[in-house]
Formats: C-alpha cells, structure tokens, sequence
C-alpha cells in the first residue's frame, strides 16, 4: 500500500508540474476528451475525461477509464493554483472515495510540498519540470512517505495535434520503463 501512494503521489507530482500541457489557458471553461490507450503491458482500452473551471477558483477534472477487461475507474481531481506565488491545493478522490491532498508551490519547473491521505499517511514530494527540443515535456520526481522511504520516477510526454496522440514513457527508480499510447478522439473541444 505504501508503494502504491508514493507511485501515485508521483503521478499527481507530475501533473502539478504539467499544469499547462494540454490545457494552455488559465480558463479552461469547459473542455471534454475520449479516446482510446494502449500500453507496452499490454493493456488497453478507452477513456472519457472533462475539465472544468480555472485554476484560480479550482479546477476539476474529471478522469473515466475502461479497460479490456470491461471494469471502469473513477478519479476526479480539484485543483487551485496562485500563478504569483506558485501555491496550489489538490484534491484528488480516487475510484473507492479514497481521497489525497497535495499542497505546496510549483513554479518555474520545480514543485515541492506535502502530501496526506485519508487512510492517514502523510509525506513530502518534490520534482522538476523541463520542455525539450522535441516538444516532449520530463518532469523528474521524488516522493518520501512518512517512514522516510523515497519512491522516484522520470516521465516522458508528447502530444502530436496532427494525428491526435498522446505518448509517455515513465522509468522508476529501478530502471524499469513503461510506455503507453493515448489516442485522442476529434471534437469535444479537443485542440
């Protein structure tokens, strides 16, 4: 279970470091996504995902996913964030109603702070956050739980507008690498 929260701790690091990857305004109104993933395990299946509101007052996007095997996952996730001072607040309530908060400053391509769960873990993460001359974005991570035992990882995106697909590549601390493939649907705000 604690490898579980720091990996996902990890992941909602990165996505505090990638704010503005795939939505590039501050007033994201309302935007909604589907597509189809696979991944280099194997998997595969479909996803529907929306985002709401604007960062200063909180935005929440809401994340469905269904695998080949037909189960579908939840996640739905509240974020705010001070663009002078770099504060954020995140929410994050996962498929069982389990949530985690995230507090802390990400600016320009650093982020720390803290994170808790409702099961009572607690820790801290930091990472950093770097644009390629490819376009790709890495952002690199490191999340400490309570015990004092650390978790890493270095994720790789791209996004190509031309065909619609969203590719990442993440290394854990262990030199293990997964990859997977996002095509993204056209229409429903999609750009």
């Amino acid at each position: 279970m604690q490898s579980y929260i720091l990996k996902t701790t990890l992941i909602l690091t990165a996505s505090v470091l990638t704010l503005g990857l795939f939505i590039s305004t501050a007033n994201a109104g309302e935007r909604q996504r589907s597509g189809t993933f696979s991944g280099s395990n194997g998997r595969s299946g479909s996803y529907t995902g929306s985002v709401t509101g604007n960062r200063t007052d909180g935005l929440t996007r809401n994340q469905s996913v269904t695998g080949q095997n037909g189960k579908t996952y939840n996640r739905s996730a509240t974020t705010t964030y001070d663009k002078e001072t770099g504060a954020f607040n995140k929410t994050v309530t996962g498929n069982q109603g389990q949530t985690r908060t995230y507090s802390g400053t990400a600016k320009d391509g650093q982020a720390s702070g803290s994170y808790s769960t409702s099961t009572g873990k607690s820790g801290t993460f930091e990472g950093t956050r770097q644009r390629n001359e490819d376009g790709t974005v890495t952002r690199q991570g490191t999340a400490t739980n309570q015990d004092g035992n650390a978790y890493g990882r270095t994720v790789t995106r791209g996004y190509n507008r031309e065909t619609g697909t969203a590719t990442r590549t993440i290394t854990n601390n262990k030199g293990e690498t997964r990859t997977g493939t996002l095509l993204i649907q056209p229409g429903n705000g999609n750009q």
